[in-house]
């Protein structure tokens, strides 16, 4: 009876411990999620030409950058967010474990689809119009791509770090060219009266 007695103590200890867990993951998601909300309206601004053409159709991903072989929806290193954010080493960071998809934060209502594309989606419409212009069925044909990357936060929630990237090209018929440019930073926002500020901004990469 004894033994009986501890062992239904003990799952019942286990059974409160488990959802103690599982309400403090969705606690802590939904806080990550607000705060991303509110990051983004301050990243992004004034959203009223982002799905305005040219190089409106297929501008956003449908999915969120990976590192390389990492199952976390972030490509930011754990050693450049603990650097920029100026944490000490092992810190730790505040990742997501279920997250909307960027088109959640950036168009809520779903008024523009077509904005949002898989890798595979904008290759093959890229390709479209360089056939349709290489033909001269049109003239320019103008693609803007703009990727961003879920944040990473600190565990006070009032640091955070994001990767933007912005490339845009342009196919000309008159030339046959198609001259373009990308650059991609690490920004750095921090937290001040419960509002989310830009702070830094490091150049990673730009041609």
């Amino acid at each position: 009876m004894f033994r009986r007695q501890n062992l239904i103590g003990l799952v019942v200890v286990a059974i409160c411990l488990f959802r103690q867990d599982i309400f403090g993951a969705e606690d802590l998601n939904s806080r990550i999620i607000r705060e991303t909300k509110a990051l983004f309206d301050m990243a992004i601004g004034d959203k009223s030409n982002l799905f305005e053409p040219p190089g409106a159709r297929c501008r956003f991903d449908t999915q969120w950058p990976k590192a390389s072989g990492g199952e976390l929806p972030t490509n930011i290193p754990d050693a450049l967010a603990r650097q920029q954010l100026g944490l000490r080493e092992g810190a730790p960071l505040v990742h997501p474990s279920v997250t909307p998809s960027l088109q959640e934060f950036l168009d809520p209502e779903a008024e523009h689809p077509l904005a949002f594309c898989s890798d595979e989606t904008r290759r093959n419409y890229m390709e479209e119009h360089r056939r349709n212009v290489e033909s001269g069925e049109e003239e320019d044909y103008w693609t803007l791509h703009d990727t961003y990357s879920f944040p990473l936060f600190d565990k006070e929630f009032r640091k955070a770090i994001i990767i933007v990237t912005h490339s845009s090209g342009v196919f000309h018929n008159r030339s046959g060219g198609w001259p373009g440019s990308i650059n991609c930073a690490a920004q750095v926002y921090a937290k001040s009266e419960g509002v989310w500020r830009l702070v830094k901004s490091v150049e990673l990469c730009m041609t």
